[in-house]
């Protein structure tokens, strides 16, 4: 950009301190259009030149933590699926990481995503992980309960429990 661009930028901006970038790329593109810089362009001339000042942002983000405040207060547990297979199935992944450090205490396959094989899969991860670490205060899951398993006996309609 030549010297004499930015000295205008700078001039308009001296004129008009309550236009910004936006506006002054405007005026400068109806002076002569389509050989006017951007507005990025401007921006970066008036920040150069201090003539624009940091302003606070008028809807501040606030952000929330969504983690456990100590390891073992909570491990989250998720069944991640559509691994292909080479016979064209697909196996799921059964992991677990506390929600602390976001370090893996489970990880396991199956192939079929039911209730038992679930639970066969993680059952022995989560012993070994337990006998290692301790036991967490609390296990969550985000998955939806798998299929039921069709091979579990289910219970009569006339059974009493």
């Amino acid at each position: 950009m030549s010297a004499d661009v930015e000295a205008l930028i700078c001039e308009l901006r001296r004129q008009h301190p309550q236009h910004g970038a936006r506006r002054i790329a405007h005026e400068l593109d109806r002076r002569s259009p389509g050989s006017a810089p951007s507005r990025a362009t401007v921006h970066r001339v008036l920040s150069c030149n201090g003539l624009i000042r940091r302003q606070e942002q008028r809807h501040p983000r606030k952000y929330r933590r969504w983690q456990r405040e100590a390891p073992m207060h909570l491990w989250q547990l998720d069944l991640v699926g559509g691994v292909p297979l080479a016979d064209g199935r697909s196996c799921k992944l059964v992991t677990g990481i506390d929600d602390h450090s976001r370090f893996v205490v489970i990880a396991s396959v199956v192939a079929v995503p039911s209730g038992r094989a679930v639970c066969s899969a993680s059952s022995p991860a989560a012993w070994n992980s337990t006998f290692v670490f301790g036991a967490p205060t609390t296990i969550a899951s985000t998955s939806p309960a798998p299929a039921e398993d069709s091979t579990a006996q289910k219970p009569s309609p006339n059974s009493t429990h």
